[in-house]
């Protein structure tokens, strides 16, 4: 119980640092649509998954929680969004003894955006497209009873279509996670830090090469299990280039092969739910988010599947 009072202390400390932390807010910016996160799980628990990170996903979030894949996975995630836009992602992770390596691809596009005369006339329709190609690697430095220790990269390849005009660039994500295993009430208690898109900037292919920067972000998140039954309560921050801090949180009860979950995504609320199975030696996951959208009063949509094999 001790051990419970100190970390839930710890939680309230961690939301009262906010106000200290903050920087001054910006509105839109190159990459962008990295907001939207992967993985229906992750997006219902507000997206407070730095300190979880023990999926596909983890090559968005953090991918030091690559480490904690211990088999073969494939991930993918599909969202309904308001007005033709759409978001993809696809992973596909591989452990080797204690590395385990990733390769995805994330897509926010819209389609068939109308382009118009200086008269007004509609003259046809272009689609704008954002693309990451992601290779990442999760390894475990440390593992004794008490405590284990992992270390992550992801090498991201950006390419943006707009019109008839093409930009590319290079990032990389760091990302460490630790987990120290308890024997009381608390189970596991995790914290991570995730730096993200460090270097990464968009070259257009326009006569002045003019360059956007993608800014840079770091997320510091922690999560704790509780016992006897499967609960799981997650924090975020993150703090982004020349914006305020943000807080994410998330909690996740799970009981049989079924998941119920719900979060704060800074100002926005999330839930979902998820299902999982054993198919003889493939385990078949199935998560929906929903979500809410600024810019529209309608609500987003996301599912998940996950296969381990």
């Amino acid at each position: 119980m001790k051990t419970f009072t100190l970390i839930i202390v710890f939680f309230f400390i961690t939301f009262l640092m906010q106000p200290v932390l903050a920087g001054e807010e910006s509105g839109g910016y190159a990459g962008s649509f990295l907001d939207w996160g992967a993985g229906a799980r992750a997006i219902s628990m507000g997206k407070s998954f730095t300190g979880i990170a023990d999926d596909g996903t983890a090559l968005i979030w953090n991918p030091a929680g690559l480490a904690q894949v211990s088999s073969s996975e494939f991930s993918a995630m599909h969202a309904l969004i308001f007005e033709d836009r759409s978001q993809n992602f696809l992973a596909l992770s591989y452990p080797l003894n204690r590395l385990t390596i990733s390769a995805g691809w994330m897509r926010f596009g819209v389609s068939d955006v109308q382009e118009r005369s200086t008269t007004g006339e509609l003259t046809g329709t272009f689609d704008d497209s954002e693309n990451i190609f992601m290779l990442g690697s999760g390894y475990q430095v440390l593992s004794i009873p008490t405590l284990t220790l992992n270390a992550g990269l992801t090498a991201k390849y950006f390419y943006h279509s707009l019109y008839e005009y093409h930009a590319s660039g290079i990032g990389i994500d760091l990302g460490v996670l630790s987990a120290f295993h308890l024997t009381g009430l608390v189970e596991q208690i995790s914290a991570g830090i995730a730096i993200q898109n460090l270097g990464a900037k968009l070259k257009w292919d326009t006569e002045s090469e003019h360059e956007d920067n993608i800014p840079a972000t770091i997320r510091f998140g922690s999560a704790l299990s509780i016992r006897p039954i499967p609960f799981k309560l997650a924090l975020d921050l993150e703090k982004k280039e020349n914006q305020d801090i943000r807080i994410h949180a998330g909690a996740e009860y799970s009981f049989t092969i079924l998941a119920l979950r719900a979060g704060l995504d800074h100002d926005k609320l999330t839930a979902g739910a998820g299902l999982m199975m054993e198919l003889g030696r493939i385990g078949f996951g199935l998560d929906y988010a929903l979500s809410s959208d600024e810019v529209s009063s309608d609500p987003l949509h996301f599912f998940s599947l996950r296969f381990r094999f």
